[in-house]
């Protein structure tokens, strides 16, 4: 019985820390996830990370428009995050410009989304 019960909290332990480690992306994960998948010009999945305010702004850009946009830009070179409540505020440089920019973002539903078109 005591190593039935031994046996049982262990697993209980790892079935916490398997939980926690498995929480949502941070902002930082879902700015990334937005830019792979602009970087190959998929605007279908790029409205998955974005507010449904800013996914109608990419009916207005091609495939095509979209990669030339974030090609220019490059790949992330530094990304960070803080984070007030249900907003966050990404800063990110890339590659080729080297300039710091940021992006605005909104829990909904437990996800964070990018609150604009950038």
């Amino acid at each position: 019985m005591n190593r039935l019960f031994k046996t049982f909290s262990i697993l209980s332990v790892a079935m916490c820390f398997l939980v926690i480690s498995c929480g949502s992306p941070s902002p930082s994960d879902m700015v990334k996830k937005y830019h792979d998948a602009a970087l190959k010009g998929d605007v279908e999945t790029v409205k998955k990370f974005v507010t449904p305010d800013a996914a109608a702004l990419f009916a207005l850009i091609s495939s095509d428009q979209m990669k030339e946009a974030t090609a220019k830009q490059g790949k992330i070179k530094k990304i960070s995050h803080t984070i007030n409540g249900d907003e966050a505020t990404v800063t990110i440089t890339y590659e080729k410009n080297e300039k710091e920019e940021t992006t605005k973002m909104k829990k909904i539903d437990g996800k964070w989304l990018i609150a604009s078109g950038k």
